[in-house]
């Protein structure tokens, strides 16, 4: 069914929330580390996130959209790079678990997460262009990313920028390593998590 133009109405926040609603969105979740690595003052934490795209494969870029007061985006503004964590719907359980917000600190982290380790971005540091990101650079803060065991697909990213997007802040990834299985994305539209259907 086409939309008339004389449906057209100038800009209403309800009707443009309504709309994107029914955007069909990937569910994947972000991860990022800031502190000494060997240190008590390591914060790690993780956040569900549908506001993710493909944004070039030369050189290999991804964005992801934050609102600025999170408490995921104050540990990414310190953070050298950041996991981007493709889901299915075994994986449903930890989207909702990071959707929440959880207190500063790497134990909520670690109870939601399952098994998890640190990679390194050092051993990537050759694939990317000398220019640091966004920021002043820390020579002790920690140059690892979280990766999450149990996930479908893995992206480790470098932080390459950040740009104020209005309440959001758009931060670009290049990504310098990944990790995947076969499997079925979970899909986030309407406020229920979904399943790609039959190919049409």
């Amino acid at each position: 069914m086409s939309v008339p133009g004389s449906s057209v109405k100038g800009f209403e926040k309800e009707s443009m929330l309504e709309i994107l609603r029914h955007v069909p969105a990937p569910v994947v979740i972000i991860t990022a580390a800031y502190g000494e690595q060997d240190n008590d003052d390591l914060q790690v934490r993780g956040m569900t996130c549908s506001s993710f795209t493909s944004v070039s494969l030369d050189p290999p870029y991804v964005s992801v959209c934050l609102r600025k007061n999170s408490l995921m985006m104050k540990v990414l503004e310190k953070a050298s790079g950041f996991g981007v964590h493709l889901l299915n719907e075994e994986n449903k359980q930890k989207a909702t678990d990071f959707a929440k917000p959880h207190d500063t600190g790497k134990v909520p982290f670690n109870e939601t997460a399952g098994p998890w380790s640190l990679l390194s971005l050092d051993k990537y540091m050759s694939e990317i262009p000398p220019n640091a990101p966004e920021g002043e650079e820390d020579e002790d803060k920690v140059k690892a990313v979280p990766i999450m065991e149990e996930c479908m697909a893995a992206l480790v990213c470098y932080r390459k920028a950040a740009f104020d997007a209005g309440d959001h802040i758009l931060l670009l990834g290049q990504v310098v390593a990944t990790s995947h299985h076969d499997f079925h994305p979970l899909i986030y539209m309407n406020r229920h998590y979904h399943q790609l259907g039959h190919e049409v």
